[in-house]
């Protein structure tokens, strides 16, 4: 499952991914440590919510993309399919 390839983008207005594997990107987490800091931080929403679109990366954990872009259906924009879903809990 280590293996297993993901689509990484830079932030969330990125439309072109990279191709890494999901243990590459859950090694990323250090990386971001002080900005998820300065998010949890901040009392203003919308500057949370500014600096998590444009300073933390986003990823499709589910499948590999050739592209983000809406303006093509999914079945061009599937690459593979993983069969890993995400879950995220809050509070």
């Amino acid at each position: 499952m280590k293996n297993t390839h993901i689509s990484l983008f830079r932030n969330l207005s990125d439309r072109l991914p990279l191709d890494i594997t999901l243990s590459e990107f859950l090694q990323l987490g250090n990386k971001y440590l002080n900005i998820i800091e300065q998010i949890r931080n901040c009392s203003d929403k919308a500057t949370r919510d500014r600096i998590k679109r444009t300073k933390l990366p986003a990823a499709a954990i589910s499948a590999t993309l050739s592209t983000r872009e809406s303006s093509k259906p999914l079945e061009e924009r599937l690459t593979h399919y993983n069969p890993l879903i995400v879950l995220d809990f809050d509070n």
